[in-house]
C-alpha cells in the first residue's frame, strides 16, 4: 500500500517515467487490481524514450512489461492472448528465461509432446548446449520426461553435461522404463560428487518402480548407511513400506518429505504404476495425508485419476471448507466428467470465496457454455428424430 501511494505520487511528477508505471502495474497485479495493473503495463509500452537521469530498468518498456501482460493474460485463463505476450518478450530478449518458460507451459508438453517440440521449434532456434539444457530442465518440471531426455540428449552431442542433469536424464529414461540405462548414469556417480546422494536416492526410486522389493530394501539400507537427512530417510522407508505387506499408515513424514514423496507419486502415475502410487500413499500416517490432501488430490488429478483425486480434494474441504482453490479444483474435475450442475454450484462457491479471482468467473462462464451447446445438440438430435419436447 505504502509502495503503491509513492509510485502514484511520484506519477503526478514524472508522468513519463516507464519504471514508475511497470512497479505500479506489478503491484496491481499481485493485489488482483487487473483493470489498473493492464492500464499501467499498456502506459509502459507506450512511454516515451527514458532520459538518463531516469536511470531505466532494463526491459520496462519492452520484454519485462510483455511478460507481466502473460501473466495478467494467465490470471483470465487467456491462453493465445499469453502467448502472444510471452513470444514478444521472448523477442524483445531472447535470455529472458520466464517468457520461455511460459511459452512452453502454454504448449502443454506433458500432454502433447508432438506438438509441443514443433512448436517450440517454430518459435526458438536451439543451437548450443546450454539451450538444449534450459529447455530441458523446464521440460522436466513440467513432467515432460521424454521431451526432456531428448534435449539432453542433444545437448551431450554439442558439449559436456553437468552433473545434475545427467541425472535428470537418468530419471527420464526410467519414466519411459529404460532401467537398465538409468541405473547405468547413477551407478556412474562418484561418492565425492554433490549429486551422489540424490543419485542413489533416485536408484532406489526406479527399483521400487519395477516394484523390486529385495533391491528397494538394499538401496534404502545404503541411504541410512549415509547418513543422509531425516526428511529423505522417511520418504526412503515409506517407499519401501509401500511394497512390503505391512499395515497401512505408519510412516511419518515432513513437509519437506512429503513435497518428494509427491515427485515420486507423481512418476509412478506417469508410469502407469497407480496401484504402487496407492500404496505409497497408504504407507504415511494418516495425519500427513490430511495435511496434504490437496497435493495429493493435484497429483491425481494431473494423470486423470479423477475418483481419487475427487476423494483427497473433498477430505481437505472437510478441514478446510473455506479453501476456494479446492472448490474450483473439485469444480474442475466434476466439469471434466460431465457433471455440469454440481460443477455450476462449486464454481460459484470459490467465486463467493475469492470474488477477486478471474480465473473462477471465466470457469463458470465455460461451464454455462458448455451446458447450452450440449442441449443445443440434443435439441437438435430430437428434432432430427420428429420427437417434440
Amino acid at each position: 500500500e505504502d509502495a503503491l501511494s509513492t509510485a502514484d505520487a511520484a506519477l503526478r511528477l514524472f508522468p513519463d517515467y516507464a519504471d514508475l508505471h511497470y512497479h505500479v502495474g506489478v503491484i496491481c497485479l499481485e493485489r488482483h487490481e487487473f483493470r489498473r495493473a493492464y492500464s499501467s503495463f499498456t502506459k509502459c509500452l507506450q512511454s516515451p524514450e527514458q532520459p538518463a537521469r531516469y536511470a531505466s530498468f532494463s526491459g520496462v518498456r519492452g520484454f519485462r512489461t510483455h511478460y507481466q501482460l502473460g501473466r495478467l493474460a494467465e490470471a483470465f485463463l487467456n491462453d493465445d492472448e499469453a502467448m502472444n505476450c510471452y513470444v514478444a518478450s521472448l523477442r524483445d530478449n531472447a535470455s529472458f528465461v520466464p517468457a520461455l518458460e511460459g511459452i512452453i507451459r502454454l504448449l502443454r508438453p506433458s500432454k502433447d509432446p508432438e506438438q509441443a517440440e514443433a512448436g517450440l521449434e517454430i518459435l526458438c532456434e536451439l543451437c548450443t548446449a546450454e539451450a538444449h539444457l534450459l529447455v530441458a530442465g523446464i521440460m522436466f518440471d513440467l513432467a515432460a520426461y521424454d521431451l526432456a531426455e531428448a534435449h539432453v540428449a542433444k545437448a551431450e552431442s554439442l558439449g559436456d553435461v553437468p552433473e545434475d542433469m545427467r541425472l535428470v536424464r537418468a530419471i527420464c529414461l526410467a519414466q519411459s522404463g529404460r532401467y537398465l540405462d538409468a541405473l547405468r548414469i547413477v551407478n556412474s556417480f562418484r561418492p565425492d560428487t554433490p549429486y551422489y546422494t540424490a543419485a542413489m536416492f533416485n536408484k532406489m526410486v526406479f527399483f521400487w518402480l519395477q516394484e523390486n522389493l529385495k533391491k528397494t530394501r538394499s538401496a534404502a539400507r545404503d541411504l541410512l548407511t549415509m547418513g543422509v537427512r531425516d526428511d529423505v530417510l522417511s520418504v526412503a522407508r515409506a517407499v519401501r513400506a509401500s511394497l512390503e505387506a505391512r499395515k497401512p499408515g505408519r510412516v511419518p513424514v515432513t513437509d519437506i518429505g512429503m513435497s518428494v514423496v509427491l515427485e515420486v507419486a507423481g512418476r509412478g502415475l506417469h508410469a502407469g504404476k497407480k496401484p504402487l502410487v496407492d500404496l505409497l500413499i497408504d504407507a504415511l500416517d494418516p495425519r500427513c495425508v490430511a495435511e496434504h490432501a490437496l497435493q495429493i488430490s493435484g497429483v491425481y488429478s494431473l494423470y486423470g485419476h479423477v475418483e481419487d483425486a475427487e476423494r483427497h480434494c473433498r477430505a481437505w474441504l472437510e478441514q478446510v471448507p473455506t479453501s476456494a482453490s479446492a472448490w474450483a479444483s473439485l469444480a474442475d474435475m466434476e466439469a471434466a466428467t460431465g457433471r455440469d450442475l454440481l460443477a455450476l454450484e462449486h464454481y460459484q462457491k470459490a467465486i463467493e470465496l475469492a470474488p477477486d479471482d478471474p480465473g473462477f468467473h471465466v470457469k463458470l462462464i465455460r461451464c454455462y457454455d458448455a451446458m447450452r451447446e450440449r442441449f443445443a445438440s440434443e435439441l437438435a438430435g430430437w428434432e432430427r428424430e420428429g420427437v417434440n419436447q
